[in-house]
This record gives structure tokens, sequence and C-alpha cells, in this order.
């Protein structure tokens, strides 16, 4: 009869480290979309960092400016519309606004964005904890599955 329960005990012990691999493996997935979610949010921040600086310059460009064409090619052009900036204001659609405004419109995503990976961030770190303390317990499990092997 001991032995049987030891059996059981065993399988027991099989069954929550199996499960306890599944709920690491979730959360697993789960980190590496979030740190792919990150990379995306950092990139924006960078992104909109930029543009906001361009921004700024153009205040105080008076001989134009130079442009960006690809490949690591720039082309000098004048500024037309001084003091204006088309801004993507959702959905495809573009609308026109001063300087000023474009530069409000373009630090408040920021702020969104920097916000979203902040919150982004601290899901990985809780992830981290889980993954922690499943590691923990599975530990704890693989110990006391010795011990009742060495009761044997």
């Amino acid at each position: 009869m001991a032995a049987k329960q030891e059996g059981a005990l065993a399988q027991a012990y099989q069954e929550e480290l199996a499960r306890l691999a599944y709920e690491a493996q979730g959360y697993n997935d789960q980190s590496r979309a979030l740190q792919q979610q990150l990379a995306a949010l950092q990139a924006a921040v960078a992104d909109l960092r930029s543009a906001i600086e361009t921004l700024g310059s153009l205040e105080k460009a008076s001989q134009g400016v130079m442009v960006p064409i690809g490949a690591g090619a720039m082309m000098k052009a004048k500024l037309i519309n001084e003091g204006k900036v088309m801004i993507d204001i959702g959905a495809g659609f573009m609308a026109e606004k001063d300087l000023k405004e474009g530069v409000e419109i373009l630090q408040d995503r920021l702020k969104r964005t920097e916000e979203a990976g902040d919150r982004t961030q601290t899901a990985i770190a809780q992830i981290a904890e889980h993954l922690s303390e499943i590691d923990s317990r599975a530990k704890t499990i693989i110990d006391k599955g010795k011990v009742a092997q060495e009761g044997d």
C-alpha cells in the first residue's frame, strides 16, 4: 500500500511540474510579445522626439532645410509654407497646424507613448516575478520528489 501511495505522490509531482512548465511557457510567450511591443514603443518615442526637435529647428530655418530622401541621401529645400506643418490626426487624415500647435500635439503623443512604455515595462517586470515564483515552486516540488525517492 505504501508503494502505491508513493507512486501516486510521484505522479502528482510530475503533473504539478508539467502544469508549472505550461504556465511558465504562457508567461514567456506574453513576455516576448510585450518585449516586441516595448521595442515598437521605444522606436515611436525616438521618432516623436526627432519630429519635435525638427519642428523646433524649423522656426529658425531661414535658409531652407535639409530633407531626407532615402538611402542616407538629403537635399536642401526651401519652406514654402513657413510656420505651418501637416500633422496626422488619425485614420489617415492630415491637418495643417501652426508649428507651435504641431509641437504640442506631438509632445502629447510623446507623453502618452512614454506612459504606454512604462506600463509595458511594469507588465514585463510582473511577468518576471511570476516566472520567479514558478521556478521557486518547481524547485520545491523537485526537492519533495527527491525526499520521497530517498525514503524508498
